[in-house]
C-alpha cells in the first residue's frame, strides 16, 4: 500500500492496514486520507463528495442501521433498521443508487459495493468513483483506493452491486473542467 502527498499516509497507518487486511498487501494500493472517525463506509459511499474527496459536511456521520439514541448513527428516514442486503440497499437509494449487475466500469455512472458475509449480513460499503477506482472508508480508519477484490477476504465475497448516473461525466485529460465552462459563459 502506498501514501500519497496529501493523505497523511505515515508508514505506520499503512502497516496498521495491511495487518488488519493482509490481503491489500501487494494490490497497489493507496491511503487516500487521514484517519477521521466522522463517517465510516456507508457515509462515504453514500456521498455526495466534496472537492477533497471526503463526504459533504452535512452526510460526516457514520451510518448504520443501529437502534435510534445508540451511538452517533444516521440511517435514512424510512428504512428498516436492521443489518440485511436489503436494508442497505434500500439505504443507498435514498442517495440515487439502484442494483446493477456487475461493478465493471461505466463512465457515466459511479457505483457501489455492498460486502456480505455467509450470512447475508453487509460488512462493509465501496465506492467506484467516476473514474473506475474503487474507495472504501475503513471504520474510523483512513480512506483507500484498492481493487475491488482486495477486501473479500475481510468482508466477504459475497457483493452486491448498485449504481447511479454522476452529474459531471469524466473528461478526457486536458479538457477544461464543468466549473471552469460555467465561469466563463458567467
Amino acid at each position: 500500500m502506498r501514501g500519497t502527498a496529501n493523505s497523511g499516509g505515515s508508514a505506520e497507518l499503512r502497516r496498521e492496514i495491511e495487518g488488519w487486511i493482509p490481503s491489500l498487501r501487494g494490490t497497489g494500493c493507496a491511503l487516500t486520507s487521514p484517519r477521521d472517525p466522522e463517517y465510516n463506509c456507508v457515509c462515504y459511499a453514500a456521498g455526495p463528495l466534496d472537492r477533497t474527496g471526503s463526504p459533504e459536511r452535512e452526510l460526516r456521520s457514520p451510518w448504520w442501521p443501529a437502534p435510534p439514541g445508540f451511538g452517533p448513527y444516521y440511517w435514512p428516514e424510512g428504512i428498516e433498521r436492521r443489518e440485511s442486503l436489503e436494508a442497505f440497499v434500500q439505504a443507498l437509494a435514498t442517495r440515487g443508487y439502484s442494483v446493477c449487475d456487475s461493478g465493471a466500469y461505466e463512465p457515466e455512472f459511479e457505483k457501489a459495493a455492498i460486502y456480505s458475509d455467509k450470512w447475508g449480513l453487509p460488512k462493509h460499503v465501496a465506492r467506484q468513483d467516476r473514474h473506475g477506482r474503487w474507495r472504501s472508508k475503513l471504520g474510523v480508519e483512513a480512506d483507500i483506493e484498492h481493487t475491488l477484490d482486495a477486501l473479500e477476504p475481510k468482508y466477504g465475497e459475497d457483493v452486491r452491486f448498485l449504481k447511479r448516473r454522476v452529474a459531471y461525466p469524466p473528461q478526457p485529460p486536458g479538457t477544461p473542467s464543468q466549473a471552469a465552462v460555467v465561469s466563463r459563459e458567467s
